[in-house]
């Protein structure tokens, strides 16, 4: 699933999201 920007800040403490932004 791709996150906006938004997103991508509030995944920021979400170490499930981080592998996906981690790219």
């Amino acid at each position: 699933m791709i996150s906006t920007s938004i997103d991508f800040v509030v995944a920021l403490p979400d170490e499930d999201h981080l592998l996906l932004i981690d790219d």
